[in-house]
């Protein structure tokens, strides 16, 4: 499951109401999914095991997630509220209580960045699990291999599988990178490097995965009947202005390749960019 994108398959969750949850539901439809997919290859499952496993596990933590949020909700806990403000609650209902694994993220984390820091000199962390590298100073024409060669060394060295996207501007790599996580055919490693790749991903993106498009700006463009990226985009400047602020016009022209120093973490001069994203599934002891 490690190794495979969540996202391959679709299985559904079961509709219990309450607080109780069953996978009997989930565990049918995955049978009778791989009975389709094996008559029509016997090899399918040995093909795509990883996929079908870390598609089936982000299902069943989907559904517990949604119990969990549930039970907190009934019980009046918020969202990141501090553990002080209900520990006598949680005496109260007897709650399990577990702390994440901090300290084995952040060494991950350290592991994975500084290999991509001794493969590329200029690298800007963005946050735990992604960042951003300048790749201007090398071949052009190279790219496709270099991105492979940082993927494949980083799951080498590390365990961790990452994805790569690559573009003139951060918000067009972000969106390289969401398809390389996605789609297996990229290996990991999405390029975006001429405008009929730039149209295409763009038209392939919901306006709500767009870097920088949060949930209340995304159903503002919605309710005007702009449901992807690409619509974003094509506004001219003066449209755009009427839905977005500074930072929003940042982001539109990134979209259509052009460098912000609104969005620039650090140097403006960039020329291509990757984001590496790590963790793309859980990681435990």
């Amino acid at each position: 499951a490690r190794q495979g994108n969540p996202e391959a398959y679709k299985f559904s969750k079961p509709h219990i109401p309450g607080f109780d949850y069953s996978f009997s539901g989930l565990k049918t439809s995955f049978l009778y999914a791989l009975r389709k997919l094996v008559a029509e290859n016997e090899n399918y499952v040995e093909e795509h095991k990883e996929d079908l496993a870390a598609s089936f596990e982000a299902t069943v933590v989907a559904v517990l997630m949604d119990k969990l949020y549930k039970a907190s909700k009934a019980l009046g806990i918020k969202r990141g509220q501090p553990y002080f403000q209900i520990k006598k609650l949680i005496e109260r209902h007897n709650i399990a209580v577990l702390s994440g694994n901090l300290r084995l993220y952040g060494d991950m984390s350290s592991r994975v960045m500084a290999t991509l820091a001794s493969l590329v000199p200029d690298i800007e962390i963005y946050s735990i699990d992604e960042a951003f590298a300048d790749l201007s100073g090398f071949d052009q024409e190279m790219l496709s291999e270099i991105g492979a060669n940082i993927v494949n060394t980083i799951m080498r060295d590390t365990g961790i599988p990452v994805s790569l996207g690559i573009a003139p501007t951060k918000t067009l790599a972000k969106v390289a990178a969401r398809f390389a996580k996605k789609h297996k055919g990229y290996h990991g490693v999405c390029i975006i490097d001429n405008e009929d790749k730039r149209l295409k991903a763009l038209d392939l993106t919901a306006i709500n995965d767009v870097w920088g498009i949060g949930r209340k700006l995304s159903k503002k463009f919605i309710d005007a009947n702009i449901v992807s990226a690409l619509q974003f985009a094509s506004l001219s400047k003066s449209e755009a202005a009427n839905y977005v602020n500074v930072t929003g016009l940042a982001t539109w022209q990134e979209l259509n390749g052009i460098q912000s120093s609104t969005i620039e973490i650090d140097e403006p001069d960039r020329k291509q960019l990757c984001v590496s994203r790590s963790f793309a599934s859980s990681i435990s002891k």
